[in-house]
C-alpha cells in the first residue's frame, strides 16, 4: 500500500509540475508544489524506516493472498 501512495504521489508531483509550468492556472498550483514535495520526503523516510525494520527481523511483510469467488 506504501509504494502504491509513492507511486502516486509521484504522478501527481509530475503533472502538478508540468500544469504549473504550461497552465492557465499557474498561480494557483504553484503553493500546491511545495506541500506535495514535503508528502513524498515523509513518505519516503517512512518507507526507508520500514525497510530498515524489516532488515533488523523486527518487522515483516505478511503475503497478499488472494481468494477467488469462482471455483477454477
Amino acid at each position: 500500500m506504501a509504494f502504491d501512495r509513492l507511486s502516486v504521489l509521484i504522478i501527481r508531483i509530475h503533472h502538478t509540475e508540468e500544469a504549473a509550468v504550461e497552465g492557465r492556472e499557474a498561480a494557483a498550483l504553484q503553493p500546491r508544489l511545495p506541500v506535495l514535495h514535503l508528502q513524498l520526503a515523509v513518505l519516503e523516510e517512512a518507507l526507508g524506516a520500514l525497510l530498515v525494520e524489516v532488515g533488523e527481523g523486527t518487522r515483516r511483510f505478511l503475503p497478499h493472498q488472494s481468494f477467488k469467488l469462482y471455483a477454477p
